[in-house]
């Protein structure tokens, strides 16, 4: 019972480092604007992946106006 606990603890602590170190590491360098991309609708389901990957640098899109989702 006590190696169960342990083992349970330890996962629990590597998560909680790693979901800690992954939220540290990044950090948001422009802001997002809704319909800032023409080609990117609101309720465009991938519409908050776009966001996030434009706001912390991931991203940038093809020109100033469009995001390309399509695109290569």
């Amino acid at each position: 019972m006590k190696t169960n606990f342990k083992r349970v603890l330890v996962s629990a602590l590597a998560v909680l480092s790693l979901t800690t170190i992954a939220n540290a590491a990044f950090t948001k360098t422009s802001t997002y604007t809704k319909g800032q991309f023409k080609d990117v609708k609101d309720t465009a389901w991938y519409e908050k992946e776009v966001s996030s990957a434009y706001e912390l640098g991931f991203m940038t899109g093809t020109a100033s106006d469009v995001f390309s989702p399509d695109g290569n």
